[in-house]
């Protein structure tokens, strides 16, 4: 599970707005200058219950 707090993120749609498949990775931009890059993750393999929005 990934916790992301204090951020803009409201919804798992939010999150998955905000991120891209690159490759075989998934980056998620948080801000203009930080990203969370999940390698030999796409999106497809992800779901709203890996995330815990605080």
């Amino acid at each position: 599970m990934i916790s992301i707090a204090n951020s803009a993120f409201e919804s798992f749609s939010d999150i998955l707005a905000a991120g891209e498949d690159t490759g075989t990775d998934w980056v998620l931009t948080i801000e203009d200058d930080t990203t969370l890059r999940l390698v030999g993750v796409n999106e497809s393999n992800l779901a709203a219950n890996d995330f815990w929005l605080a």
